[in-house]
């Protein structure tokens, strides 16, 4: 019997060989189903990324920043194009590389170890240390920068900001859209106790968390529901005034005056920040750790080190 991982990590890899529109969707559309078919919890507590992870997120997030560029002041455009039926995805690609940054940053801060351990050995004249290779300066410079205490505080605060504001951002706009779901939606990201197991990495990784970053959580759960009240009030208002649930739908339109709920919704409640740039912090954050992950390859596989000429531009 065929192996149904192994048939989409093969329609991943065709779809490696060109940058067409076509082969957009599959890379993203064959991501999704792996993830989806990981009825074993295997690929959802994996610490290392597949390299089709990273090139499914740029896929995925690119075309946003790019639409920026070439229209920076319609932010409601860029959202309303966004695919948010694949943040989900996004947040499960990002959460496995939180890990893989953890993992890559033990590991340089190892070597470093070992590095002057086996220095120290070759001082003193140690007959077993005179064969080990040592780390040449420009190694180890580069092991002690992903190893810093400072790096990885900087990398892990600009992870948990993304993770949350992601999130938040989805909310926001499926309240504007009045798309459905939202409930679901709410109760799935910012739930209010995180089960001891959850399905989720992203909350699994908060659960894992200083209280700083429980805190930080908190406070996004409560800007959430404070935004979801709001609007309750906002639009109980609005039926007082005559707007009904059918125009606020836009199944039917108001005679006496022009309405368009998600531009009345966008005035009242405006984004709580730039997507565009949202988007852009986290590409730029996922290239550091997938820099790091190769250059830890690159020093100790210089043969196995994937080349960035298989990620779109």
């Amino acid at each position: 019997m065929s192996d149904p991982s192994a048939n989409v990590f093969h329609k991943l890899c065709l779809g490696m060989d060109d940058d067409s529109d076509w082969n957009r969707r599959n890379v993203i559309g064959s991501m999704a189903e792996l993830l989806a078919g990981d009825t074993t919890g295997e690929l959802k507590n994996l610490q290392v990324p597949m390299w089709g992870e990273d090139i499914a997120l740029t896929f995925i997030l690119e075309p946003i920043v790019q639409r920026g560029v070439t229209a920076p002041n319609d932010q409601t455009k860029a959202r309303e194009e966004t695919p948010w039926h694949l943040i989900h995805v996004v947040l499960d690609i990002l959460a496995r590389q939180e890990l893989t940054r953890q993992k890559v940053a033990k590991e340089a801060n190892r070597a470093l170890g070992l590095n002057s351990y086996w220095r120290a050995e070759q001082a003193r004249g140690a007959e077993d240390a005179k064969e080990v290779l040592l780390l040449s300066d420009e190694h180890r410079n580069k092991l002690k920068s992903i190893a810093s205490s400072k790096v990885s505080t900087l990398m892990r605060t600009r992870y948990v900001f993304i993770s949350l504001h992601l999130r938040r951002m989805h909310i926001y706009e499926t309240l504007r859209t009045r798309s459905a779901g939202v409930d679901e939606l709410i109760k799935t990201y910012f739930p209010q106790e995180i089960p001891a197991d959850p399905n989720y990495l992203y909350l699994q990784i908060v659960k894992d968390g200083d209280p700083q970053e429980m805190r930080s959580y908190l406070a996004e759960r409560k800007l959430v529901y404070t935004l979801y009240r709001e609007i309750d009030a906002w639009e109980d208002q609005l039926q007082k005034d005559g707007i009904g649930e059918d125009i606020m739908n836009g199944l039917a339109q108001d005679l006496e005056r022009e309405f368009s709920y998600p531009v009345e919704f966008e005035r009242r409640f405006p984004p709580f920040m730039d997507w565009t740039e949202l988007v852009r912090i986290t590409l730029g954050w996922s290239r550091s750790v997938r820099n790091m992950v190769n250059t830890l390859q690159s020093i100790f596989d210089p043969n196995d080190t994937p080349s960035d000429d298989l990620l779109p531009n």
